[in-house]
């Protein structure tokens, strides 16, 4: 009953709404109790409003181990669904694949973008794919660089709103409208010179995807400006992240680094320029052990380790109710959703109680525990919003991973501490520096 009761009065701010609140109350506990979903587990919090789970989060960010953090509050609650209350908002946490599948795929349309987090990036990305819930069907002075510390500074102010929910207004607003006007000035440039090309008949691009922007997109230059910045937020540090995660485990794991670099060598040679294999989509794919260090470290290092979704209406969720949390729950319309890869690819129970925290890509080669089952490995999402990207980054990373051991055959970190990992966590995680959250990690490779 507490989870309706809460949700019912987040809504209740003012005195008029306090019957039809009421109202609604009285009648969802009747409906949950009438389709067997028990309350869900609650995290307690010791301050009112949930302030000293903000600030706990918030000192997670500073220490670069948000994610840990997170694992420890489901390990401490003993289950992989539970509510909190944040903020004056109460929300549901889950990493349990099957509700997963829910939110993602076969409820689809019961849930949506969640209103806070799509008004907060509509800052920036307006009516691109990430803020918006759609139909379905060098020099410092040199503009690329100023866009490019703007749109690392964007993502850096949008990361710590997104922690700070509906009071996301509270931080960075001057700076983020800085940063917006920098790369709405940059987007906007290049439109128009795609723009002149096209009406003076120089452009010799057999495809330019401006033009089919302009095509597609009713909002005139506006809108395609967006859904450029939208491409970028998904393809640029996403991408980026995996490649930084991917040498990571490698120069900890020297072992897997020596398996994998045989592999490579056997299957394209030894030098880039010398006679070997193609370097081909089907001939990486084919390339399994490749893959399998792929999956292996998008498994342990979600490069988007949590998302959300709000409930467009009132549904039921397939697990996380009742004290062992195995009972079906009921989501009152507007509740927010969050659920965590991080923590769905590292549970033991799914991927083995002894090296559920190992990098261990061989488990694929047996498709051991989860590594077989549909929706326990999600580092795409799924379902109708699955990442149209998946195959292009994972070409990306397997083409330079391919390129680089083909000249280097060892690797060293200069500043990796083995004791933990360090998470970079803005809008997407990559790894984080002990000895300055503002540089990457530094590693140094020797030539073959």
């Amino acid at each position: 009953m507490d989870f309706y009761f809460g949700k019912i009065f987040d809504k209740a701010i003012s005195l008029p709404m306090i019957p039809f609140f009421i109202e609604k109350l009285f009648e969802r506990i009747p409906l949950a109790r009438q389709r067997g979903c028990p309350p869900v587990p609650l995290e307690l919090s010791k301050l009112p409003f949930g302030i000293d789970t903000l600030l706990a989060s918030l000192r997670a960010d500073r220490d670069q181990r948000t994610p840990d953090h997170v694992a420890n509050r489901f390990a401490a609650l003993g289950v992989y669904t539970f509510r909190m209350s944040i903020l004056g908002t109460t929300n549901l946490v889950t990493a349990d694949p099957r509700n997963i599948q829910a939110i993602l795929a076969s409820q689809f349309n019961d849930f949506g973008m969640d209103a806070t987090r799509s008004t907060n990036l509509k800052t920036v990305l307006g009516r691109s794919i990430f803020a918006a819930d759609a139909s379905l069907d060098g020099d410092d002075s040199h503009p690329g660089m100023e866009f490019h510390h703007a749109f690392e500074r964007m993502v850096a102010v949008l990361g710590t709103r997104v922690r700070l929910r509906s009071f996301y207004w509270l931080y960075g607003t001057r700076e983020l409208c800085s940063c917006v006007d920098t790369l709405h000035a940059f987007v906007d440039s290049a439109i128009t010179a795609s723009d002149m090309a096209k009406k003076e008949g120089s452009s010799q691009a057999l495809y330019d995807f401006l033009n089919v922007l302009h095509e597609r997109c009713s909002g005139g230059d506006e809108e395609v400006r967006e859904q450029v910045l939208g491409l970028l937020a998904a393809r640029r540090d996403t991408t980026a992240s995996l490649m930084s995660w991917k040498w990571y485990c490698l120069l900890r794991n020297p072992r897997v680094f020596a398996k994998l670099r045989s592999e490579i060598i056997s299957t394209f040679g030894c030098s880039p320029d010398g006679p070997s294999v193609t370097m081909t989509f089907a001939s990486l794919k084919e390339c399994t052990y490749l893959q399998h260090v792929l999956s292996e470290t998008l498994r342990l290092h979600s490069v988007v380790p949590f998302n959300s979704r709000r409930a467009l209406r009132d549904t039921i969720l397939p697990m996380g109710g009742g004290p062992d949390g195995k009972s079906p729950i009921f989501i009152p319309e507007e509740t927010e959703v969050n659920f965590s890869t991080h923590v769905l690819h590292r549970r033991k129970d799914l991927w083995g109680e002894e090296d559920a925290d190992d990098f261990v890509p061989e488990r694929w080669e047996k498709k051991r525990g989860a590594a077989s089952a549909a929706w326990h490995f999600v580092p795409f999402n799924g379902g109708p919003r699955i990442c149209i990207g998946q195959q292009l980054a994972l070409t990306e990373a397997g083409y330079v991973l391919v390129r680089m051991l083909q000249r280097y055959d060892a690797v060293k970190g200069l500043d990796v501490d083995l004791t933990r990992d360090w998470h970079n966590f803005t809008v997407v995680c990559s790894p984080g520096s002990p000895v300055n959250r503002n540089q990457a990690v530094l590693c140094q490779l020797k030539l073959a």
